[in-house]
């Protein structure tokens, strides 16, 4: 049947020659027009356009593919190419439209997955710290305009503190992975590009007392502990059972009954809440009075210290813990500095070294000597950790704890 203006609605289904290679395809209610052709010894076809597509149009387009095949271009390809060329154009583009403060926190959240930050504490603490300290500055730019002097200007303000340099930190990983996500092609943020502007942090140093944890004597770290055994709630008796334990924060607040073992007298610290990042569990011999203070615990949670407030998160907060410890003293005191009080009694008491070390689950020693030395020493850590206790918390103080509810 001859294929015209008039008959181009009206054919039944199938294949219909307008011309050499040039066909009305009819599937049911479609009807589109295709150039069959081949190369390469490949037959392929390729759309012309629908049906309503005037004829004359169909010819020139398909006049038009004919020399490029006769050229040896394939039209198919060459279409699925500059698609694919205005795919990653129209991206670009998208990505050079992202405004820093619709870029940062996601990207601090893939670098988190990525560099797997150690507590829960990393990736908010990041977030705030830009939040605070750069949004008001490079919110609104575009990721890809900013620019060292706009670094150097967020920078400056906060340059002589501490969190200067953390923020630079944190804003060199978000450009880094701006970098690698195609956004731009180089990192502001870098020291190396900002060492011109900014004096280094070693020069800002110098001549400024070294700054540590807050830390109390043993003796003063002894009447703390006893100050907070006669409080008798939960919260002072966390306090007591991290400086026991002499653990970091997180190992101890966030403990869980399942950690536990009464028969070993231990507590099992998971891989998620080790600095070090070692993908065992860390094993920690429990003394005593460490155990006497569990035994009057309450087991209604899963938490062994349930906080009565935060209930929806089950254990204390720093914060809260931080408080009570600095209520305890009317000197400076932090809850990690605790840990140094702890290292100081064992150097002053002539206490193995390596054992207080792996008390505080501290690396010791080069890459060679940790290969050879594995053993954990829990039996030699068991007798330390009791020794501390004894002196910092002698068992009659926890003769008269009461159950707490």
């Amino acid at each position: 049947m001859t294929v015209n203006a008039k008959t181009v609605k009206t054919l039944p289904n199938g294949t219909h020659r307008l011309e050499r290679g040039v066909y009305l395809r009819v599937q049911n209610d479609r009807r589109f027009w295709i150039l069959r052709y081949s190369i390469d010894k490949k037959r392929r076809d390729i759309g012309l356009g629908d049906v309503d597509t005037p004829i004359a149009t169909v010819r020139a387009k398909a006049a038009t593919l004919k020399l490029m095949i006769a050229k040896g271009i394939d039209p198919a390809e060459k279409k699925a190419q500059l698609k694919a060329e205005k795919e990653k154009k129209e991206k670009i583009e998208r990505k050079q439209r992202i405004l820093f403060k619709d870029y940062y926190i996601g990207a601090l959240e893939r670098i988190s997955e990525q560099r797997r930050w150690q507590g829960d504490n990393q990736l908010t603490n990041s977030i705030s710290s830009v939040r605070k300290n750069a949004l008001y500055l490079l919110g609104e730019i575009p990721v890809c305009e900013i620019t060292t002097l706009d670094i150097v200007d967020t920078l400056t303000p906060i340059w002589d503190r501490p969190k200067g340099e953390t923020l630079q930190q944190k804003l060199k990983l978000i450009f880094a992975r701006a970098v690698f996500e195609g956004i731009r092609e180089d990192n502001p943020a870098e020291w190396k590009v900002l060492d011109g502007f900014l004096p280094s942090v070693s020069a800002m140093k110098k001549g400024k007392p070294i700054s540590h944890n807050a830390a109390v004597s043993a003796e003063e770290l002894k009447r703390v502990v006893r100050s907070l055994i006669k409080q008798k709630n939960l919260l002072s008796l966390c306090l007591v059972f991290g400086i026991l334990t002499v653990g970091r924060v997180s190992e101890y607040s966030k403990a869980q009954w399942a950690e536990v073992s009464v028969k070993g007298r231990t507590l099992s610290i998971p891989p998620e809440r080790r600095k070090d990042k070692k993908p065992i569990n860390f094993t920690v011999p429990l003394s005593e009075q460490a155990m006497k203070i569990l035994a009057r615990l309450p087991k209604k949670t899963r938490y062994v210290f349930q906080s009565p407030v935060r209930k929806e998160e089950g254990y204390p907060s720093q914060a809260a813990l931080v408080k009570r410890i600095k209520s305890a003293t009317t000197e400076d005191i932090s809850t990690h500095g605790t840990r140094s009080t702890f290292s100081d009694w064992c150097a002053n008491n002539d206490k193995n070294f390596l054992v207080s070390e792996k008390c505080l689950m501290h690396n010791v020693g080069g890459a060679v000597f940790m290969a050879y030395q594995r053993d954990d020493l829990l039996d030699k850590r068991r007798e330390l950790l009791q020794e501390w206790a004894d002196y910092i918390c002698p068992m009659e103080w926890l003769d008269s704890l009461a159950e707490i509810a």
